[in-house]
């Protein structure tokens, strides 16, 4: 049997580098790794392209590779490789540009399907949101969030572009993601010892575990879905809650203080407050709850894990990482730190 082979854009990044280790499990599968990065450790089973998506000889690439799925994990939205702060054109010229010359290159190379991960934020934070938001809800992202502009852009020239093509094109919108590694906003927001909320708000949060962001676009690329779905874990909880449940003691602010802080213009993009809140108020303040009936009903995807599991895995990390911080002489030798270390990093593969 001929191999079916993989590309991963973004191979450098977290996502890929997850991704790359589940389906280099599968002897069927070939995987090529293409980013603009070098990643820091190899993975065994992967051949890796350093280049950029914009690339002209993508097309021949991918004809000549006879790729089949393109799983697209690209999104800048910090630093640079050379670590400094991206400026909106080259984030702009990355995710947008990037995305719109990818599709053209795999519809032109005759790839069968491109698997995109998106997030339910571009919906924004509403009053007037309704109680769960559909596929087909209109994305209200602000202009004030450049990430979710960006975001709002390439589902636009998505949708176009599968009106006008037959390029199979999968985008997974998921909502906070939790879990063992502490590496997205929201567990960032949750990890702080008092995660600020806006008094007299308390919306109603969904998670996913991270490992069901991983075995969703898997599961969407083996089974060459095409449309729009929204992947989130049973179990809808009220921000206070989330908070106490892991572990945290949530601090109210005045809100019209939170906001006017923002709009000072010496602090609008203070890295620390970005630290504090990584995303935008409302989204502390407005629901932005997301039907996931398609996820079942069309995709055939089923969460493993429920929001109170993901919930207590984040937790549990807390607790690790709090004992680690607190063991005296730490040093890079130290075996029971290696120990914790080597854990997380098992769960992160699950």
């Amino acid at each position: 049997m001929e191999r079916r082979t993989v590309l991963i854009t973004g191979i450098a990044g977290r996502w890929g580098r997850r991704l790359a280790r589940q389906l280099v499990k599968f002897p069927i599968i070939r995987v090529i790794g293409l980013d603009i990065r070098a990643p820091e450790r190899s993975i065994e089973g992967v051949e890796y392209i350093q280049a950029d998506l914009r690339n002209p000889l993508l097309v021949e690439l991918l004809r000549k590779e006879k790729v089949e799925a393109i799983l697209h994990m690209v999104f800048a939205s910090g630093l640079s490789k050379e670590s400094r702060k991206l400026s909106s054109e080259e984030s702009f010229q990355t995710n947008v540009m990037g995305t719109m010359e990818l599709l053209a290159a795999a519809n032109a190379a005759g790839v069968k399907q491109v698997v995109l991960k998106s997030t339910t934020m571009i919906y924004g934070a509403f009053v007037d949101n309704p109680v769960y938001l559909t596929e087909d809800s209109p994305l209200r992202a602000r202009e004030g969030m450049p990430n979710l502009r960006q975001r709002y852009e390439i589902a636009r020239f998505v949708a176009s572009f599968r009106r006008n093509h037959n390029l199979k094109i999968a985008v997974l919108r998921f909502p906070g993601i939790i879990g063992a590694s502490g590496a997205s906003s929201l567990m960032q927001y949750l990890a702080q010892p008092a995660p600020p909320m806006l008094l007299g708000f308390d919306p109603l949060f969904q998670v996913v575990h991270e490992a069901d962001v991983i075995g969703s676009i898997l599961h969407a690329m083996t089974t060459e879905a095409n449309g729009v779905f929204h992947i989130a874990a049973d179990g809808i909880m009220p921000l206070s809650q989330l908070i106490r449940r892991v572990g945290r003691q949530p601090v109210p602010i005045f809100h019209p203080l939170a906001y006017g802080l923002r709009r000072i213009p010496g602090l609008k993009n203070n890295p620390l407050l970005d630290q504090i809140v990584p995303f935008e108020l409302d989204f502390l303040r407005y629901p932005w709850v997301v039907d996931t009936t398609k996820m079942r009903a069309e995709l055939g995807y089923e969460p493993k894990h429920t929001a109170e599991e993901a919930v207590e895995t984040f937790r549990n990390t807390l607790r690790l990482k709090r004992y680690t911080d607190v063991l005296p002489g730490r040093s890079k030798t130290d075996g029971i730190r290696a120990f914790l270390k080597g854990r997380r990093e098992k769960e992160e593969q699950l």
